[in-house]
């Protein structure tokens, strides 16, 4: 069996967490590399290849590429986790606006096509937040006073409001594991910044999840169309209720130093899981 953490151009080898994940896996019986997608041999793939889109970092700069890429992966007939289907659902931050539809508890956004008057959208969502579509590490996000148009959203953005707790108390990234809850940790955005990613100083430290929160993320897995090997699910307490921020089930951290033998725990998750659908 062959292994590829596909990685991004500026973090070839990933980060010490996937590079701890490579040897784990070795140690396990497989053959393992983190590689740039970009830089990705896909002609020399096959039903033993295993891929992992762990640090593909930068899929968002060429978007179009990277579904180009992943059609070509599908081809090769190797193993993709957590499926390419997956992926070009979680993709769009679309995905947002179906599981508010789903009655799930998203932080309600608004679709927006890049064209729309940005002085009306200030006084219909004053403070808001705008994300662009397809983004990654908290690129692009931003508030709506702090813009002057939106050029930079010619692919499309969500605009939703300001969650003001999350200045507070961060947002809790609940961790799941082959279906399973692993661990979570909270990310508290650095002072006087509300964009919870360490491109802008974000704190991480380890948090034991309150049962609600672990029911809101149990609710939103057991919602979904299909059953990822792997989730992070990002939720931020507010005022009167649990909001989701995020659901990552492409390249999140999934911040393996925090949970106790979560490397250990996902290898058996993969490797058993590779085995038991090499047999059907």
């Amino acid at each position: 069996m062959r292994i590829f953490i596909l990685s991004c151009l500026a973090y070839a080898k990933g980060n010490e967490d996937l590079r701890n994940l490579s040897r784990a896996f070795s140690d396990g019986g497989a053959q393992c590399e983190i590689v740039p997608w970009q830089n990705l041999d896909v002609g020399s793939l096959d039903e033993d290849s295993l891929i992992l889109p762990l640090a593909a970092w930068d899929y968002s700069l060429d978007a179009a590429k990277f579904l180009s890429f992943l059609s070509e992966l599908e081809k090769s007939g190797a193993k993709i986790i957590n499926g390419a289907e997956i992926v070009r659902w979680n993709l769009s931050k679309k995905y947002l606006l179906e599981l508010e539809a789903l009655g799930l508890p998203a932080i309600p956004s608004t679709l927006l096509n890049g064209d729309e008057n940005i002085e009306e959208l200030r006084r219909i969502c004053s403070g808001g937040v705008i994300k662009p579509l397809v983004g990654q590490s908290g690129n692009g996000v931003a508030k709506i006073d702090e813009i002057s148009n939106l050029s930079e959203y010619k692919n499309g953005a969500l605009l939703q409001p300001f969650i003001e707790e999350i200045t507070v108390s961060g947002e809790i990234c609940l961790i799941f594991l082959g279906g399973v809850f692993s661990h979570a940790v909270r990310r508290s955005p650095a002072s006087e910044d509300y964009r919870a990613n360490s491109n802008f100083g974000v704190k991480i430290s380890s948090v034991e999840p309150t049962a609600a929160f672990l029911n809101v993320a149990r609710d939103v897995l057991a919602r979904l169309a299909f059953n990822p090997v792997y989730a992070r699910i990002d939720l931020i307490g507010a005022k009167d209720k649990i909001l989701i921020n995020e659901v990552e089930l492409i390249e999140p951290s999934l911040y393996f130093s925090y949970g106790k033998n979560s490397t250990e725990k996902f290898v058996k998750v993969i490797l058993d899981k590779f085995v038991a659908e090499k047999k059907i």
